[in-house]
């Protein structure tokens, strides 16, 4: 650590001693005020219960201020002190804080337009959009051939064939039904 460094530390230690022992002294004085305040309270109250009970009290009713005397001549002005001897140059103070900053500056002129960049390589491609709206329907193609007849349905005992017509496929379907008999 340098010396001007050291001499700092020292300063700051000497002048947190002298804050603290201020606060110690200023603390004293004010409880030992208030301690005095309470026993001029005491003592009144003291008193006026030694008066209440027929007694003469020991201490005297508290005195009042008196009148300020006159004032008196005015003293003669003092001789003109000598001049001080010239002591020898103390050692450097600690180095100061560091400033605030400054204001900014103005804005410069702007600079020639550059070169223009090369071209960038292609992008990758982007995602899949979704699907769209379905087409118009198209029109209604030519009815087909007739079919071959079908095999005839063989329904499991219990059950009877029934012919159903679904409207739009145009057809009549074949299912097995469960016997009414069976249900009861």
């Amino acid at each position: 650590m340098t010396p001007e460094r050291m001499a700092a530390v020292r300063w700051w230690l000497l002048v947190a001693a002298v804050a603290v022992v201020v606060a110690l002294g200023i603390s004293y004085v004010q409880r030992f005020g208030g301690e005095l305040d309470q026993a001029r309270q005491d003592r009144d109250a003291l008193r006026t219960q030694v008066l209440q009970m027929g007694g003469t009290p020991v201490a005297g009713e508290p005195g009042k201020d008196g009148a300020v005397g006159p004032s008196g001549p005015a003293g003669r002005d003092g001789r003109d002190g000598a001049d001080g001897k010239a002591g020898a140059d103390g050692s450097p103070g600690p180095a100061g804080a560091v400033g605030p900053s400054g204001a900014a500056g103005r804005s410069g002129a702007p600079g020639p337009a550059g070169l223009a960049g090369a071209a960038g390589a292609p992008g990758s491609p982007g995602p899949t959009g979704p699907p769209g709206p379905s087409g118009p329907a198209g029109e209604r193609g030519e009815k087909g051939d007739t079919g071959e007849a079908g095999e005839a349905v063989m329904c499991p005992a219990g059950y009877h064939p029934e012919e159903i017509v679904i409207v739009p496929y145009k057809g009549t379907w074949s299912v097995c039904r469960k016997d009414e008999s069976d249900t009861e």
